[in-house]
């Protein structure tokens, strides 16, 4: 079974361990012992996937990502760009199928600045 790593939301992760839980520290995840682990896009995706992966003895783990234009959640492993994305290296934001294909450049240039653009400046 996957464990799923929703990110910008807290989120529960099974025991992972001392080595492990620092390891996740270091990569930029936040942790509130009674709400959990917060990652965010700007953790280093790649390193996590590996720390959580490896503790829990190779289990699959899965980044949920949600679009920035709708708000719906997306899995980069159910996504149909997956094998080329790099967002797992990258983390920049993601946008759905849906909105992809009815939004116009402007729009979706419009909705980036405003949610993300103060962030990388």
């Amino acid at each position: 079974m996957a464990v799923e790593v929703k990110l910008n939301r807290w989120i529960r992760l099974p025991r992972l361990g001392g080595g492990a839980f620092r390891d996740l520290m270091r990569a930029g995840v936040k942790y509130d012992s009674k709400r959990g682990f917060l990652i965010t896009p700007e953790s280093d995706l790649e390193k996590i996937v590996h720390i959580i992966s490896g503790a829990l003895k190779g289990a699959p783990v899965e980044i949920v990502h949600e679009c920035i234009g709708c708000g719906r959640e997306i899995a980069c492993k159910g996504c149909e760009y997956y094998p080329q994305c790099t967002i797992e290296k990258v983390s920049a934001p993601c946008i759905c199928r849906q909105c992809l294909e009815g939004m116009d450049m402007e729009e979706y240039s419009k909705i980036w600045s405003e949610k993300y653009l103060k962030k990388y400046i």
